[in-house]
């Protein structure tokens, strides 16, 4: 079986390179179980180890090759399983955090209560009159920062000043929104 893949891999200078298709068919063939097994040893399931299995010889086509003094076609083959099967898992966990957190989110939002709706509404309505209250300079700052997600450095390049002045005029920013929103809920009880 061996023999039918190193009739289509060549020598290049130290290292071996797997030629087109055919060859990668053959080698599919003949280390694909292989390959499988290692991912389901991670994965922990067929579905997962079926598609990580086609992603390592997706890999091997696009490589085009393996350093045959680092070790056997076979090894390299298994780390590429391994490495390919780890990646799996971790997309797997972010995704499902991410669902668990918007999960989270609705069930949160689905039990809230009137009265809570209407104190976050308010809560809202001072934060919006607070900022509106800053100074031009900083209330921009604030909009990029918070609002557009940018960071202090961004905020700088975009536009055109010195980052510690974005950092100022966010601090000052910051204190004058911390004390208007006081005095506004203070108004409003």
């Amino acid at each position: 079986m061996m023999q039918a893949v190193t009739d289509h891999v060549t020598g290049h200078q130290g290292s071996l390179v797997v030629q087109a298709c055919p060859s990668l068919t053959e080698l599919a063939d003949c280390y694909g179980e292989m390959v499988r097994r290692v991912a389901f040893c991670v994965t922990r399931s067929d579905a997962a180890a079926q598609d990580i299995t086609q992603d390592v010889f997706v890999r091997v086509m696009r490589c085009g090759g393996f350093d045959s003094t680092r070790g056997s076609l076979e090894q390299w083959l298994v780390v590429v399983a391994r490495h390919t099967a780890i990646d799996w898992i971790r997309r797997e966990s972010a995704h499902d955090s991410r669902v668990a957190r918007f999960e989270g989110v609705h069930s949160v939002e689905s039990t809230v209560a009137v009265e809570d709706t209407a104190i976050i509404r308010v809560q809202a309505d001072q934060i919006r009159t607070a900022v509106a209250q800053l100074p031009a300079t900083e209330r921009e700052v604030v909009s990029l920062a918070f609002f557009g997600g940018l960071t202090y450095r961004q905020v700088a390049t975009r536009l055109g000043i010195a980052e510690g002045t974005v950092k100022s005029r966010i601090r000052s920013a910051l204190t004058r929104l911390s004390h208007t929103i006081e005095a506004l809920a203070n108004a409003s009880d």
